[in-house]
């Protein structure tokens, strides 16, 4: 039973490493990997959109100054408390160049995860929600795969 838990599970990453489209948010040099089957909606200076079967990423950039790496999360949390309807969960979220944070909750009845995140070299702040139609831990997973592939482009 271990054995075929482990198989299932490593196709699962397997198969989100490997059925993805990197994107570019050229405005602000940065780069993620949506899941095969996302189409751009919006690419502006201020926001990116893209949406798949059952799933919605939106990346935004965040101008607000006064919010520093110490304060992410507490700032998040208010910006989100605006928008979901019930914050189940919040906590810090880095990548590699990013500090950041972020709070699960729902919104309009659908799992949405709210992160934001400080750039360590100056630039561009940004904020990103992933929402989903479904509310089960894969969706969480796949949630935090999407944005723990942001990057710089180099």
């Amino acid at each position: 039973m271990k054995k075929t838990a482990f198989i299932l599970v490593f196709f699962l990453g397997f198969n989100f490493a490997f059925a993805q489209t990197t994107w570019q948010w050229k405005q602000h040099n940065l780069k993620f990997s949506l899941p095969n089957g996302f189409k751009v909606k919006n690419n502006t200076a201020n926001h990116f959109q893209a949406k798949g079967v059952g799933v919605e990423f939106d990346i935004f950039v965040w101008q607000d100054h006064k919010v520093t790496a110490g304060s992410m999360k507490d700032a998040l949390v208010l910006l989100a408390d605006t928008y979901i309807d019930n914050i189940s969960h919040y906590g810090e979220h880095d990548l590699d160049d990013f500090e950041g944070a972020y709070v699960i909750g729902d919104y309009k009845g659908k799992k949405t995860i709210f992160f934001g995140f400080i750039d360590k070299r100056g630039g561009t702040n940004f904020f990103a929600e992933v929402i989903f139609d479904e509310d089960d831990d894969e969706a969480l997973e796949d949630a935090f795969h999407i944005v723990d592939s942001i990057d710089r482009i180099d």
